[in-house]
Formats: structure tokens, sequence, C-alpha cells
């Protein structure tokens, strides 16, 4: 399906809609119903089908210790203040940092212009062994990283500005921000500085609205993992793909969420209807947009072995709590099912990237089904630990194996 581009023309990209966002898990025992196909829309759940094979085994998460999270904890008291930090730990069951990012105060929010409101949520997620931050205790020109394995922090870049927006690719060898003018509240910049060279930022083409950035207007961007494109949204609306080496930029609008990148192809939601958004798979070149499932309520961009995978949470019309994590190849193949919830039990669901305060460090083909890590610390005194159906849980979509994670154990008090 075509979507128009270049010119500043808004397109229907889809008719079909679909579902909103799920972060619900079951029980660790829970296994996959497989299916050859995602649902179609308003259909009930598929219930059986074969399981593709797959040439090469998956790797196991039998060994969580190698893999790590990270969670940006928001507290917000009674007269409308509001502390931010970053909680890191690993899937063996430990919270080994905890760093304060930063405050705000109801008396500084009024008017909704404060820098601290631009840098939300001020982490882009985990890229190779570190955790991009901004803005960290009032330092708004700071891009730092974050070591997940001791939650060391190191200065990464020094921005000529205050970063309202940063990503990276998946090496961290390239680093992407957007810079605002803290006295006007115009942007100044969108800037690519390569970590390899040392050369300093550089500037990269982007016409930007002609708009002063607050609460309901900022930008987002998103990095394909090899930093070759990346992807600009203003407001929520028009996106603008990048061809970073050559200059060369198209325009789309999905009009839902962005996604991920993958296959060289830029993955979006559609628009959003009654029960939830269509998931697409969209040439930015060519303007043509793929429909991969047709309602989903979450949907995540995951490495596979051989090409790339998109997993996404489909709830069955007839239950809400009934739903399914459905596996699409981006190269071709039948789509599966690799997960199926039980009505009966209420777990964590899957978490989508445009609400997403944490990230993690996965094998290829596994996800994390997961609401929140900090529910799940122990020894800070605080409400008692959710029940055990409730924890987080990985999920190999290959296999529909299933592993529980957590609780996790405070070490930042020792």
């Amino acid at each position: 399906m075509p979507i128009d581009r270049v010119v500043r023309a808004t397109a229907i990209v889809c008719s079909i809609v679909i579902g909103g966002v799920a972060c619900d898990r079951g029980a660790p025992t829970q296994t996959a119903t497989p299916s050859s196909s995602a649902a179609s829309p308003g259909a009930p759940l598929a219930t059986d089908g074969p399981r593709p094979s797959s040439p090469s085994p998956s790797p196991t998460a039998a060994d969580p210790t190698a893999l790590h999270w990270y969670e940006v904890r928001r507290v917000h008291d009674l007269e409308g203040n509001e502390t931010r930090a970053l909680l890191v730990g690993s899937m063996d069951g430990r919270l080994y940092g905890d760093i304060a990012l930063g405050s705000l105060d109801a008396a500084e929010s009024e008017g909704g212009l404060e820098t601290f409101a631009w840098t939300d949520p001020q982490t882009a997620g985990i890229f190779g062994d570190s955790i991009l931050i901004w803005g960290r205790d009032g330092q708004h020109s700071v891009i730092e990283t974050v070591d997940v394995n001791d939650a060391s922090i190191a200065t990464t870049v020094v921005a000529d500005g205050v970063v309202q927006a940063a990503t990276a690719d998946a090496s961290l060898s390239m680093v992407f921000f957007i810079t605002v003018d803290d006295s006007s509240n115009q942007p100044t910049g969108l800037w690519l500085d390569s970590l390899v060279d040392g050369a300093g930022p550089r500037r990269i083409d982007y016409d930007f609205a002609d708009r002063q950035l607050s609460r309901t207007f900022m930008y987002e961007l998103l990095a394909a993992a090899d930093g070759s494109q990346i992807a600009v949204r203003a407001g929520g609306g028009i996106v603008t793909v990048i061809d970073v080496a050559s200059g060369e930029a198209s325009e789309v609008d999905p009009r839902g969420p962005l996604i991920g990148f993958s296959e060289g192809l830029l993955i979006a939601f559609g628009q959003s209807g009654a029960i939830g958004s269509p998931v697409l798979a969209i040439d930015a070149e060519t303007g043509e947009a793929r429909e991969l499932v047709g309602e989903a309520s979450a949907a995540q961009v995951v490495p596979g072995l051989e090409g790339g995978l998109v997993a996404a949470m489909q709830i069955d019309p007839r239950e809400g709590r009934h739903w399914q994590i459905s596996v699409i190849p981006l190269l071709g193949g039948e789509t599966w099912v690799a997960f199926t919830q039980d009505p009966a039990v209420l777990g964590a669901q899957l978490p989508r990237r445009d609400v997403l305060f944490h990230g993690v460090q996965l094998p290829p083909e596994w996800i994390l089904l997961v609401d929140s890590f900090s529910r799940f610390i122990t020894g800070r005194g605080e409400q008692p630990v959710p029940p055990e159906s409730a924890f987080p849980r990985l999920l190999n979509l290959r296999t529909g194996e299933v592993v529980q994670i957590g609780p996790f154990v405070d070490e930042t008090q020792r």
C-alpha cells in the first residue's frame, strides 16, 4: 500500500484497525500454543498449527546472568513534585545501580516549557553494554553512558545546546541527537557524533518545524541497528527517514507510533482504531507499506537468526485477558504464534516502545514480557512483592521456552 512522501501531505496508511499495547504475563510454567498465522481483524485467536523449524538452534536463556536491564523510576509526591532515578540490574535477580537523574518542582512545570520535560524520559535504550542517558542532574547538554555491568557513568558527548532527544546505533559507534536553545525553546540542530573517528558532532540536514518545543510538541529519534538510517518525527506527525551516508530524505506518515528499523524497513503502527492498530513495514524510499498484522496492541522488532522478526501482541476481541504473541518474519515465510496467555492468569505483557521506561539486553529471537522491574525489588521496605504469576518472563520466539525473571535483591543499600 503506497504512502505519500517527500511532500508534506498526510497519507492514510491503512484502513484496518488494531488493538493497543499490552504488557501482561502468565505463570512461569505457561506454554505456547503454536499457530501458522496471526489472527485476522476481529477474529478469535489461533489455537493450533505448526511451529516453523529452525536450521540453527536459538540461543537459550539458561544463563540469565549475561543479561541486564534498566528502568527509569518516576516518583511523584502529593504536591506535584517529581524525581527520577535510573535503576540498573541483571536478570539473575540483582539491582546494583540507583542513579539520580533529576527532579522537577511543581512550580517549575507551569507553562509546560521547562527543560526537564523536553528530556523525558532521558534514556534511549541499551547499546552494546551501555545505557544512553542525557540531562542527568541538570547537565542538559551532556550525553552519558551507563555501563550495564556495574552502573558506572562516562561522558560520551558534550553538545552545544540542550539535548532534547538522542539515540545510537546498536554498537554505540554513532550517537544521533537533537539540540534546543534553552532561551527560545527552538531546535538548533540534528547531529551525528561518530565515536570511532573522534571528529566531534557534525550536522545532519533536517527541516525543523517553525515551532517552540513544549510538553506537547517534541522530537523523536530512531536509528537503524547499523546506523545507516534514522527516523525523525516532529510532534507525533510526519516521519522523515534520512539515509545517513547520502543525506537523502523521504517523508512518510504511518499515523501511529514508531516501532523500529529492520531489514531496511521502518516498522510502525498504522492509524489506531477501536481495538488497536495495524503493524506496517514501510519502504521509505518507495513509499510502499506492507501490513504485517491486522490487529496488535503492542509490537517489537526482534533480531532473528535468519532475518529480522516482528513480535506482535494480539488480544482476543471476545476476551481481553486472552492474548497471543504472533511472530512475523520480514524476509518471508509463515507467521507463527510463539505464546498464548491463559485468560485465567494475570501477568506481564509485551511493552510498547512509545510508552517504555525501561530497556533490556536480549539474545536473538528472545523478547521480555514485562510491566515493571521496580515492583519486584526486595529489601526496600515498600509494598510487598506481587505474586509469582506477575513476574517478568523471557520468551523464546522460536521454541516457546519461558523463563521467569526476578525478584531482584537491592544491593545498592549495602
